[in-house]
């Protein structure tokens, strides 16, 4: 009879173990299809794993990528470090604007989210890192901001405009108020 259950046991844990397999690979290839650049870093903030949108905006293949820290993918590596070093103690940030050095391109403005690690007993085991690409944002930004200008300039000299009105329908109610005080003296007179 023990030998059954320990037959039942085993089958048992053989296919959990499958299960368990099938989990981690579904897992993986879920993490690379996603389309938001991600990756996830150890506690010491070196790269353990990069999805394919990450290596596409970084211009890194995952060969390359893997195994280097994640400040050293920033222009301001000292900035990265204080959000690196809020999130190991505990923080998540939010869409905190940042400069990308990617390799053989131009900086690009990303955001970056960062959410800390954490194993079965809660301890720290490192984070993950999303980026999203802020170029197109930063362009109609600029655009607004020129528009802006514009509408300014627009403003003041239509304000100069009304000032310059005001004074001449002042003046004009000062010169015909002194008319009006000549004739009325004339036909005084």
């Amino acid at each position: 009879m023990t030998g059954n259950k320990d037959k039942k046991n085993n089958n048992r844990c053989e296919k959990d173990k499958e299960d368990l397999k099938d989990l981690e690979n579904y897992i993986q290839e879920f993490f690379k299809f996603l389309p938001l650049p991600i990756c996830a870093a150890n506690p010491f903030g070196v790269i353990i794993n990069v999805n394919n949108a990450f290596c596409k905006l970084t211009g890194y293949n995952e060969t390359e990528i893997v195994g280097e820290r994640v400040k050293s993918l920033f222009l301001d590596d000292e900035k990265f470090g204080l959000l690196e070093e809020k999130v190991l103690n505990g923080k998540i940030i939010h869409n905190k604007e940042i400069a990308l050095s990617p390799k053989n391109k131009e900086n690009i403005p990303v955001q970056i989210s960062i959410s800390t690690r954490k194993d079965r007993k809660k301890m720290l085991v490192g984070y993950f890192l999303a980026l999203s690409d802020i170029r197109n944002l930063k362009k109609i930004q600029k655009k607004l901001e020129k528009q802006i200008e514009v509408f300014e300039k627009l403003q003041e000299i239509t304000v100069d405009r009304e000032i310059k009105m005001a004074r001449y329908k002042n003046k004009i109610k000062e010169l015909t108020e002194n008319f009006d005080q000549v004739e009325k003296n004339k036909t005084n007179k």
